[in-house]
């Protein structure tokens, strides 16, 4: 019989990570890895789960990740970090052409604000 390759869909995988709370955390005795044990759909059905791994049907009929798997790898996901602010952005120069002074918070270096006001 063919295995067939499918991805999970996004509102699956969020149904299953939206129950994150409610998953068990375990470490395998014999070599220290973890894994997940998470409630399935059906009323009394778990599943024991990690990243890359997972004993629900889906898992074991096809190839690919299955959402319980995909949940786990988002729910352990770093954070995604801000964007880092260049010099540019933290000291802007001088809005006057040619001019390559820092503008401060006006746009316009200390020379060309006073040259305005006069």
């Amino acid at each position: 019989m063919a295995q067939t390759v499918s991805q999970p869909r996004p509102a699956a995988i969020a149904a299953v990570l939206a129950k994150a709370s409610t998953w068990t955390h375990g470490t395998r005795k014999v070599d220290g890895r973890e894994f997940w044990i998470i409630a399935g759909s059906l009323p009394g059905t778990v599943y024991y789960a990690d990243a890359t791994n997972c004993t629900c049907p889906s898992a074991q009929n096809r190839a690919g990740v299955c959402k319980h798997s995909e949940a786990i790898r988002q729910h352990q996901a770093p954070p995604a970090q801000p964007a880092r602010r260049t010099y540019a952005d933290l000291y802007p120069v001088c809005s006057v052409s040619g001019c390559d002074e820092d503008a401060l918070r006006s746009g316009k270096c200390l020379d060309h604000r006073a040259r305005a006001a006069a």
